[in-house]
């Protein structure tokens, strides 16, 4: 998979080595990345980030990016991180703004990988 070049390319393989054509809308988990492909997603998000045709404005960067998210955290969280993007931040050397944070995880997980988002709205009691 390392000759792979771009997003659109390595979720195509990636879905490809589990028998898929296309997302089936499971748990980003279930997909169960290898270490390898764990390391190449990395490098395919920090250098595919702010480039024109496969950058964080693309859905296939976008599922890229959720599903490293996702990987990170099923690998790496530890409860003093919190739920927070700092660590994640801090593993990929660079951040988007909230704005772009909030487009990229709708496109990559409800347009890509066909996963609800769940809200929670706070509301009195009372």
């Amino acid at each position: 998979m390392n000759q792979l070049i771009n997003p659109s390319q390595w979720l195509n393989q990636f879905l490809k080595d589990r028998g898929l054509r296309q997302p089936t809308g499971k748990p980003l988990y279930e997909y169960q990345a290898t270490e390898a492909e764990y390391a190449l997603l990395k490098e395919l998000v920090v250098k595919h980030k702010d480039s024109k045709l496969h950058g964080y404005n693309n859905i296939s960067w976008a599922a890229t990016f959720c599903l490293f998210c996702s990987i990170w955290y099923q690998r790496n969280y530890e409860s003093n991180d919190g739920w927070s993007w700092h660590a994640i931040w801090v593993e990929l050397g660079d951040e988007l703004t909230p704005s772009q944070i909030e487009k990229t995880v709708l496109k990559g997980i409800e347009s890509y990988w066909l996963r609800p988002i769940k809200t929670y709205v706070e509301r009195r009691n009372f």
